[in-house]
């Protein structure tokens, strides 16, 4: 699960809170949604493993893994939790939003092994890939506050 969060300060004004909160969700939704269409797949190759730092897998495994089903990629065994993962779910409010991943078989962890489950390999997210996300949110955010029209009442005595 990838989760983004944001802390507003200050007032924000000629824009009613329901109406800003309607744009917040809006926004968090577009960064989840960029990251699952964008880097979501990368995780299950090669140079996902590499630039992530995947824990190295041991060698019997892998041997086992490309005599059985053909192939070495990291995160996939028989592809299963690959097409599970390739489900578009995401969930929003206006404090954060995340995308949900229904690989259940990426929860597992080998015994005794050191450093990430592959499920922390699964939702790591690179610096470049961060700005790539936030970039995003806020291209959406200010579009968003373009197409507002703000009412103001003036108080006529």
């Amino acid at each position: 699960m990838i989760t983004i969060t944001m802390t507003e300060t200050g007032a924000t004004p000629k824009i009613a809170r329901r109406e800003l909160n309607k744009l917040y969700k809006k926004m968090f939704m577009a960064g989840a949604g960029w990251w699952h269409g964008r880097f979501e797949k990368k995780h299950f190759t090669a140079r996902g493993a590499a630039q992530y730092k995947y824990r190295r897998r041991s060698k019997k495994y892998t041997a086992k893994k490309q005599r059985i089903f053909g192939h070495t990629l990291p995160l996939v065994f028989t592809g299963q939790s690959r097409i599970l993962a390739s489900i578009r779910d995401i969930r929003g409010t206006a404090k954060g939003a995340r995308a949900v991943i229904h690989a259940r078989g990426l929860n597992r962890r080998p015994r005794n092994a050191p450093g990430k489950s592959m499920r922390e390999e699964m939702t790591t997210v690179s610096r470049s890939e961060e700005r790539s996300i936030f970039r995003r949110m806020e291209d959406d955010l200010t579009r968003s506050f373009g197409r507002i029209s703000a009412r103001s009442t003036k108080r006529i005595t």
